[in-house]
């Protein structure tokens, strides 16, 4: 409560032992009676500023009841003092004390109710209660009331109803007592200052019509503490939930025993009131209605005593369901529960103990638990954390307080001999006087152990060789740098090892083969180990090596080359002997090393490896790391290039070697950054590759080379190809085919004049990439395979896919001479002039390289001696020179000389 809560109450409280201690007058009477119930008024307007508009009915009647009831003290007083005593106020005082019933009822009323059934029982109880309450109230008050001669119509009227109001107002607090509604303090002090109230107000009718009544008596002080009482319930707006303390809604699903109690004497008092009655009255003319009396009474208590044992037997069968429902649920219950003694001794056991332990349940009682479940010996687990074993629980659980509960974990043996695990717990009842044992309840969790079990090896290891996978590995990789740190001269290597070319034999022979191989691969790295090294598949066809113990680079080194020598050795695969060559990068343990570090270190060294032709070791430095460094660079600098229009595209001109004339272009693309100057393809191609924004470098190179080829063809009297480099990464993506098709669109460019040069090596991966450029043919593109013959693809590849040109490439070129045989070039000539092919040499350099093709009748070529890669505006002027020069030409010599120059600029 509030200050002013507390205040009010205490003022009351001080008001009422005033009113018993001060002398006695009728004006000091009035004055403290008339303060009091003023404090209970503005205690219920307290209330009424903090409850919510759902609770305010209940407060408001509470203020109008008590309002009343101040108006009828101050016209009653003001009647007193009247000289001579005003009767008529008096009446007016008595009629509007009797009208604050009515609010107070209906404040009775205002509470809700939660169970109807309940209720309509608490209205019989109050009901009957009620009744034998009016027969003492017409036995007390109201028949001495009707024989008062003194009592005129108006006082005789206001002097029965009165009592008959109060009478109604007790039922009514009497039935919200029953029903169990009261689910606040509010209402339990409502009902109590109901019950002050209307006690107070028959005791004093009952003095008035014996005329004993006298100012500041007990029956004032009771009746003024009644309706402080009922102020203060107007007070308290807390809900059922505001506080802790506050008791929740009572709600009994059987009438109570004392309350059969309440209503069987309720209904022997008429029984006695008639036998008192006719107590002084003669024998003669009254003996029928002695004996109807006393047999009323006698059945009335028999019928109580039936009902009584009724309840009891209720309650017994009531119980015995219960008893039922949970025996059902225990002989159901998939856990074996079994009491026992101090000493460890079965006293009952479930049916569920037959499939958990494997004994029935009467062959149990009275064994010892230690026989049915022995788990006493059972070795612990290394690096598991395990409960208490059963058989030490019990001994410990005996010395704890009642009500403990442990919880236990094990394995034992089960009577068909198969081990089996387990769980439960052990719960302390010896001092429960229902139970007096120990509480097991065990569960079999065998299978659930085993399904764990799998999902560990499952996070922890790879299905298909057995190897730890990466988790594991980089768990036990951070464990020996702990190691290692503790030591004198710490050392330990990581080797990060890829097979080379290994999507050749998933593609050629299937991926069967290849976890086939991958399997093999990994038996062939676990013999080139140590005891104490650990090998893990990271993923696809990645290994990696954990060293331990090993002092210098060379011995790490050693390692990875017998495990090179090793998978080369012939490994059988579907009668197949296949050797697999691999990359290994090395990365060696520093002191500030951590296992992202070292993984990092060895995955790049391996990439150098790569690149470096591959089937070879390459340990780790300082160089590497700035390689890596400088590629990180280019991958986070490659969106703001394309962003603000860092690339560019220059053209190199491609030639017929015999009429020396302008044949067409090959689109290249290069990066002039702002700050590093110009980036060369080869470091930044392969990043845009990895990262996927050759996609979108591909399509600009794409639109930007097709729009300068329909601007240079409309000026020339031959039509001027265009050569546009793909990677495999755009070949692969799905939207590949509709950007040609849009940038054909768009640019209006003739398809037969674009072509679109690919790598040998693409053609390995065939089957998702034939349909792609058989739709690529279908528009009218052409298809070039660019650096000829030094891919991996056969000469199939050239008659089973749609490639209308052949570029040999400049490591054949190279070779030229007029001394020589250039029989390799001639072979290649020789199978694409078979299949329709057109040639076209690259990096042709020397004036000898360019009169041996055209020896060998090769149409193409194109290479520095002709011109360099340049600017759509230095290739302009070229153009126009030519048309300027064209008809006073002399020999094609001087035009491929005037190329070279101008291309030069």
């Amino acid at each position: 409560m509030r200050r002013t809560e507390v205040g009010l109450l205490t003022t009351g409280a001080l008001a009422s032992v005033l009113f018993m201690v001060l002398p006695v007058t009728e004006a000091t009477s009035a004055v403290l009676a008339l303060g009091t119930v003023m404090l209970a008024l503005l205690a219920v307007a307290s209330g009424l500023q903090r409850a919510n508009r759902s609770r305010r009915c209940f407060r408001n009647r509470i203020g109008v009841g008590i309002g009343l009831i101040l108006l009828s003290d101050f016209v009653t007083w003001i009647a007193e003092l009247s000289s001579p005593a005003s009767s008529d106020l008096a009446r007016i005082g008595s009629a509007l004390l009797i009208a604050s019933v009515v609010p107070l009822a209906l404040a009775a009323t205002a509470a809700p109710v939660h169970n109807p059934d309940l209720d309509r029982s608490a209205r019989l109880d109050a009901t009957i209660i009620s009744l034998v309450g009016g027969l003492l109230v017409w036995q007390l008050v109201l028949q001495p009331t009707l024989a008062d001669a003194r009592l005129g119509g108006t006082d005789l009227t206001l002097g029965l109803l009165h009592p008959m109001c109060d009478l109604l107002l007790a039922g009514l607090a009497l039935r919200m007592l029953l029903s169990g509604v009261i689910d606040t303090r509010a209402r339990w002090l409502f009902a109590l200052g109901i019950a002050l109230v209307v006690g107070s107000d028959l005791v004093l009718r009952w003095q008035l019509v014996h005329a004993t009544t006298e100012a500041g008596s007990r029956v004032d002080l009771t009746r003024l503490l009644g309706v402080l009482v009922i102020g203060a319930s107007a007070m308290d707006t807390r809900r059922p939930h505001d506080r802790g303390h506050d008791r929740a809604l009572t709600q009994v699903s059987h009438p109570e025993r004392w309350r059969l109690v309440v209503v069987v004497v309720a209904v022997l008092i008429p029984q006695a009131v008639l036998v008192v009655q006719l107590a002084p009255s003669p024998l003669a003319g009254s003996q029928t209605i002695r004996v109807a009396a006393g047999i009323a009474a006698s059945t009335v208590g028999l019928v109580g005593i039936r009902m009584w044992g009724m309840l009891g037997q209720a309650r017994r069968l009531e119980a015995q369901r219960g008893a039922e429902r949970f025996s059902a649920l225990i002989h159901h219950s998939a856990d074996a529960i079994m009491l026992i003694d101090a000493d460890g001794f079965v006293m009952y056991a479930s049916s569920s103990v037959l499939a958990i332990v494997g004994r029935e349940p009467e062959a149990c009682v009275g064994a010892s638990l230690f026989d049915i479940i022995d788990d006493s010996a059972e070795e612990r687990r290394s690096g598991e954390i395990r409960l208490a074993s059963l058989s030490s629980t019990v001994g410990e659980l005996v010395k704890l307080p009642s009500g403990t509960t442990l919880e236990v974990d094990g394995q034992f043996l089960h009577a068909s001999g198969v081990d089996r695990e387990y769980e439960g717990t052990i719960r302390n009842l010896l001092d429960d006087r229902n139970v007096r044992a120990m509480v097991v309840t065990i569960r079999d969790i065998t299978a659930r152990r085993e399904l764990e079990a799998q999902l560990e090896r499952r996070a922890f290891y790879d299905d298909l060789t057995g190897l730890p996978n990466r988790s594991l590995f980089t768990d036990r990789v951070s464990q020996a740098l702990l190691r290692a740190a503790r030591r004198p001269q710490p050392q330990m290597a990581i080797l990060f090892l890829d097979l080379d070319d290994f999507k050749a034999v998933n593609d050629g022979m299937g991926h069967a083969a290849g976890n086939e191989l991958l399997v093999q691969v990994a038996e062939r790295i676990r013999l080139c180990l140590r005891p104490g090294d650990t090998v893990a598949r990271l993923s696809g066809d990645e290994f990696a090596v954990l060293l331990e113990d090993v002092r210098t680079e060379a011995q790490a080194r050693l390692v990875a080359d017998r495990v090179l020598e090793m998978l080369q050795m012939p490994m059988p695969v579907h009668n197949v002997e296949i050797g697999v060559p691999a990359s290994i990068g090395v990365a060696l343990f520093d002191v500030d090393s951590t296992v992202e570090d070292l993984l990092r270190d060895a995955d790049i060294a391996m990439s150098r490896a790569k690149t470096r032709g591959k089937g070879c070791v390459v340990v780790f430095d300082d160089t590497l790391r700035a390689v890596a460094q400088h590629r990180l660079a280019l991958k986070v600098m490659l969106p703001e290039a394309l962003r603000a229009g860092q690339f560019r595209v220059v053209y190199q001109p491609i030639w017929t070697i015999r009429e020396r004339t302008l044949y067409g272009f090959e689109a290249l693309v290069r990066w002039q950054h702002p700050e590093r100057g110009m980036v060369r393809p080869d470091e930044f191609i392969a990043v845009a590759e990895e990262t996927g924004l050759i996609i979108e470098v591909g399509r600009w190179v794409l639109e930007e080379a097709c729009r300068q080829a329909v601007i240079w063809n409309m000026g020339s009297a031959c039509p001027l190809r265009m050569n546009v480099n793909v990677s495999a990464v755009q070949l692969h993506h799905q939207g590949f085919v509709a950007d040609v098709r849009a940038c054909l669109a768009v640019t209006g460019i003739t398809p037969e004049l674009l072509t679109l040069e690919i790598t040998e090596s693409i053609l390995v991966a065939h089957e998702p990439i034939e349909e792609v450029l058989g739709e690529l043919r279908g528009m009218g593109v052409t298809i070039a395979i660019d650096d000829f013959g030094t891919g991996y693809s056969s000469l199939a590849y050239l008659q089973r896919f749609p490639i209308s040109t052949v570029k040999v490439d400049r490591a054949f070129v190279s070779q030229l001479q007029l001394d020589r045989d250039p029989a390799l070039v001639r072979s290649i000539l020789a199978v694409a002039e078979a299949l329709s092919l057109t040639t076209v040499a690259e990096g042709v350099e020397t004036e000898e390289q360019l009169q041996v093709l055209d020896q060998l009748q090769c149409r193409l070529a194109q290479g520095y001696l002709l011109a360099v890669p340049s600017s759509p505006d230095v290739i302009d002027a070229m153009l126009l020179e030519e048309r300027r020069t064209s008809p006073n030409r002399q020999s094609g010599h001087s035009r491929i000389a005037l190329r070279r120059s101008v291309g030069a600029r």
